[in-house]
């Protein structure tokens, strides 16, 4: 599941770059908007003087990336924002330049008097949004040189984001690292053992993607993992975790989650990929089925094994996974511990 903790980052950022450039003056408005690697676009929005109570929101134009939903329409500035992340803004001819010491074409002046900033982030795509000034006067030259300087800084924030997201996600699908799965475990688990409460791990093999990977090749094979992983992550629950463990496998943590609800959950998962039918973009349809071993820690297994090694449990979860596959794949093989006792396969 695609982490947004970063996210909340530039709305702090923003915030703390507002008042330390002063911008409450200059502007009604501020936003920041981002297209990440996977074409999710953002906006946060940090500052509203026309709001009565100071607010954060976070905007998803992508609905295939849902980031985050609000009931509110969208202001005409978010809709600005969104047009300008999807590439159409920039070049509409009715809001081409109208200040001609505005050099590069990086800052636009929109016709409400709003100032549009092209950030200069890498791999990526970013704009800044500064709405007009509270009294309606235009913005001044000094404005705009301020503008650009809290861009750039903003651009380094971002680009720090950026990396760490590149480095806690797999690549291919979007789901987070190995690393990044194994260190959201271990934290799962310390909070779980606090109290007892349960938790649910299990590992997710996409059957015969060898074999797919060998008749149609690799670029079929991983269009397919991407469709399966988004059928994953949109069945999941909030709080759920996904990441890539291996090759064709997935680690998938599931907090406050006893053996039955998960065995539920998953068994839903499972169903709805048998019946996934994927353009991999040659002349045949590809598919898979799901072999699932879970290991569940509860009725006192999460604190008696919160101080074990990770890897220990995931191996428990893995030879689960292979009782799965020894059985045909396309099933769920259970391990349940309890009371520091592995009870071993549940029915």
């Amino acid at each position: 599941m695609r982490d947004t903790a970063r996210i909340p980052d530039l709305v702090r950022w923003l915030e703390r770059l507002a008042s330390l450039y002063e911008l409450q003056p200059m502007a009604c408005r501020l936003l920041v908007g981002v297209r990440d690697s996977f074409g999710a676009d953002f906006a946060a929005l940090a500052l509203d003087s026309a709001d009565s109570s100071p607010r954060r929101t976070l905007r998803a134009y992508c609905p295939s990336h849902e980031l985050a939903q609000s009931e509110t329409p969208p202001h005409d500035s978010e809709v600005l924002l969104g047009e300008a992340l999807a590439g159409g803004f920039w070049g509409r001819q009715e809001d081409r330049l109208t200040v001609a010491s505005i050099a590069e074409k990086r800052l636009r002046l929109c016709r409400d008097g709003t100032l549009l900033l092209r950030l200069e982030v890498s791999g990526g795509n970013g704009f800044l949004l500064v709405g007009p000034r509270p009294d309606r006067e235009p913005h001044s030259p000094h404005d705009r040189d301020l503008l650009e300087l809290v861009g750039l800084h903003l651009a380094v924030l971002i680009d720090r984001v950026r990396l760490r997201d590149e480095a806690d996600h797999d690549p291919v699908t979007g789901t987070l690292s190995r690393n990044a799965i194994f260190a959201n475990l271990r934290t799962v688990l310390q909070s779980a053992s606090i109290d007892d409460q349960p938790v649910t791990i299990g590992i997710i093999e996409l059957d015969r993607l060898d074999e797919i990977h060998r008749t149609i090749g690799h670029p079929a094979g991983e269009k397919l993992t991407r469709a399966v992983t988004e059928a994953l992550t949109g069945m999941l629950r909030p709080g759920d975790w996904l990441g890539r463990y291996g090759g064709e496998e997935f680690l998938v943590i599931l907090p406050q989650t006893r053996l039955k609800e998960a065995s539920t959950l998953l068994g839903a998962i499972r169903e709805e990929v048998r019946g996934m039918q994927v353009d991999v973009g040659t002349s045949e349809l590809a598919s898979t089925t799901l072999s699932i071993g879970l290991l569940a820690l509860e009725y006192g297994g999460t604190t008696a094994m919160a101080r074990s090694r990770i890897e220990d449990l995931v191996a428990v979860a893995d030879f689960a996974l292979l009782q799965a596959k020894q059985k045909g794949g396309d099933t769920i093989h259970k391990w349940s511990w309890r009371h520091a006792q592995p009870l071993g396969p549940c029915a």
